[in-house]
């Protein structure tokens, strides 16, 4: 219905080769294009003559340029893309569609779900303002995807923190700045963020007790033993000095050239004053 109201369409694929799969498998007449003797992919030049395109980061550079050209200037009218097009490249159309929301993880060796994040960056493509009245956003899954989607969809699912992966490196930069000196001006330093405020409304989420709460209301226990791992971390590294009876840290040279090294960006506690002013 989008292609036959003349509008264009973007459709996200998780793989380079499912791009020209899909592609082919769309594929009906539409008009010429000129452009072909500048395109080294022979999928493109199958595909180009009949207004459909495909995207990923396999290609060469000039030929995901020219796509990209070509379908900004409206000469392109089915796009199918990897995710190489959701992030990074300003290329919005009517109708969106996301086919499939698994995708595979080298690092967990397994097929995954795409994040909440992915998914709504992708749909952000549809309809945008300043190119459309209206647009379309779609979503293949599987029946069992489709409550999560859904919630996605709904805006239910809150923004929760992987602020502990970096805790190490945070608590880091915060001891060369002179802003935390010992584990007990630490554990305050954890209740300014995003993750303490998470775990109180989500504790089992991070690995704690649903009933945490009733013996210890402010999570004392669970930020002491956040802090403690963390400053032995960074002891083991010679980052800094750690005196487990007094809890009192001592930056190194180390400590300190890391703390450099490291971009610390905007700490997250920062960032709770941003997402309670945002509502979230």
């Amino acid at each position: 219905m989008s292609v036959a109201g003349k509008h264009q369409v973007l459709i996200f694929v998780h793989s380079g080769t499912e791009t020209a799969k899909t592609a082919h498998a769309l594929r009906d007449g539409a008009l010429a294009n000129d452009t072909l003797e500048l395109v080294e992919s022979n999928d493109l030049k199958e595909l180009l003559p009949y207004g459909f395109a495909i995207h990923h980061a396999e290609m060469v550079t000039a030929d995901r340029r020219i796509v990209q050209d070509l379908f900004s200037d409206g000469q392109i009218q089915v796009l199918v893309s990897t995710a190489t097009l959701a992030w990074g490249v300003n290329l919005p159309a009517h109708t969106m569609i996301i086919k499939g929301t698994q995708r595979y993880n080298p690092e967990k060796g397994a097929w995954t779900e795409l994040s909440h994040v992915d998914v709504m960056q992708m749909l952000g493509r549809a309809g945008r303002p300043q190119h459309d009245s209206c647009g379309e956003g779609v979503i293949i899954t599987g029946h069992n995807g489709l409550p999560y989607y859904l919630s996605v969809m709904n805006q239910q699912l809150p923004i929760e923190s992987h602020f502990v992966s970096k805790l190490a490196d945070r608590l880091n930069e915060e001891i060369v700045l002179g802003s935390v000196q010992n584990a007990k001006e630490a554990c305050i330093w954890l209740g300014y963020t995003y993750m303490f405020i998470r775990m109180l409304r989500n504790p089992t989420l991070y690995g704690l007790a649903a009933d945490v709460l009733a013996v210890d209301s402010r999570l004392e226990k669970r930020r002491a033993d956040l802090v403690h791992s963390a400053a032995t971390l960074l002891e083991k590294n010679n980052f800094i000095k750690y005196d487990r009876k007094s809890g009192h840290f001592q930056v190194t040279d180390l400590g300190r050239i890391a703390a450099l090294t490291i971009s610390s960006g905007v700490t997250e506690y920062m960032n709770l004053y941003i997402l309670d002013n945002c509502g979230i």
